[in-house]
């Protein structure tokens, strides 16, 4: 559900698009807790160390995630969503439809074996 302060015009016509990218902040991340700016991906021993900016791990330099998602419905205020990578009540910064011509081509996309073994199971 979108904040108060947002009016519902705001949502209209979104669902002209079949995703949307929504842009969150990490609210449950503790300040406190040292980060690492290398770390193995979702601790799997069997994988090797990277860097923050080669994993999608929720403890980040700004504590801002982003998704792109499968809008599923809309309902005045309530967006309903397939395939977000954030917590419930995670507070959302923006919304965004998502152009196919900004992304690129899944042929073109390049990534490594582990990203694969870490997603298997995420959703």
């Amino acid at each position: 559900m979108l904040n108060e302060e947002i009016p519902a015009e705001a949502v209209n016509n979104i669902f002209e698009f079949s995703h949307i990218e929504v842009i969150y902040f990490f609210h449950l991340i503790n300040e406190n807790e040292e980060m690492n700016f290398e770390r193995i991906p979702r601790g799997l021993e069997n994988l090797y160390p990277v860097g923050i900016f080669s994993q999608r791990a929720s403890k980040r330099p700004n504590k801002i995630g982003n998704s792109i998602c499968e809008l599923v419905d809309v309902n005045n205020k309530i967006i309903i969503v397939k395939g977000l990578d954030a917590l419930n009540n995670s507070p959302v910064i923006d919304i965004k439809p998502v152009y196919s011509c900004f992304l690129p081509e899944k042929s073109r996309i390049k990534e490594p074996e582990w990203v694969r073994i870490i997603t298997k199971n995420y959703w």
